[in-house]
């Protein structure tokens, strides 16, 4: 699969543009909808969206891993579920947020083009020093690489507990006998480790950001 960049949806709540953008409608929920019209209403199942996306050289996003229904590959998917995968793939190729870092070269401009028009150097108003204050106080941004890092790693068990589901429903359809998806990954612990990690990693980040008051 390629390596497309992915954002993962977070936990709280985040702000997207009431019209969508194209690399919103455009993106992996436009391969969603393919998927649903290229194969017959009977065959939406977790492994043939599996193949769909591969196909398309398309990664899949962790986030996707976690949805109950896609972890039976022979299960066919509901309306619902679906709905839901093609808004959580809206939501994961919105826009980034507006960070305080941002913000503060913001009020840096607002203050110096004030002062400007005032014809003189004064310095920053009073409403100017308490928002450059507050800003200043809020949490500390998260490690990008850190958090890079524990996106890739959500991808990565994603990616290989779909790719089992694939190969059993492949085998089975052969004919051919094989241990079930959750056997083959229990017996792989280093699996499970990876997505108590990632579940661990990606709570700290939403609950540091809700009290920030930013998105995960």
């Amino acid at each position: 699969m390629s390596e497309h960049n992915c954002k993962q949806v977070a936990a709280v709540k985040v702000a997207v543009p009431f019209e969508p953008t194209e690399a919103q409608w455009g993106g992996l929920a436009r391969d969603i909808v393919w998927w649903m019209r290229s194969y017959p209403s009977n065959k939406h199942t977790p492994a043939t969206l599996v193949e769909h996306l591969g196909n398309l050289g398309r990664e899949i996003p962790a986030w996707m891993g976690s949805e109950v229904e896609l972890k039976r590959q022979d299960h066919v998917i509901s309306k619902g579920t679906i709905a839901v995968l093609i808004y959580k793939a809206m939501l994961a190729a919105g826009p980034d947020p507006v960070t305080p870092a941002e913000v503060i070269e913001a009020v840096d401009w607002v203050d110096d083009f004030i002062a400007r028009c005032n014809g003189d150097d004064r310095g920053a108003c009073q409403s100017v020093n308490v928002l450059r204050q507050a800003l200043s106080a809020s949490q500390p941004e998260p490690d990008p690489v850190v958090a890079e890092l524990v996106e890739a790693l959500g991808s990565m068990t994603c990616a290989y507990r779909m790719a089992i589901q694939a190969g059993h429903a492949r085998i089975t359809a052969l004919g051919g006998e094989c241990d079930s998806v959750e056997q083959m990954l229990a017996d792989f612990p280093d699996y499970t480790k990876a997505v108590e990690l990632y579940k661990s990693k990606r709570s700290e980040r939403a609950t540091a950001n809700k009290q920030g008051g930013g998105a995960a």
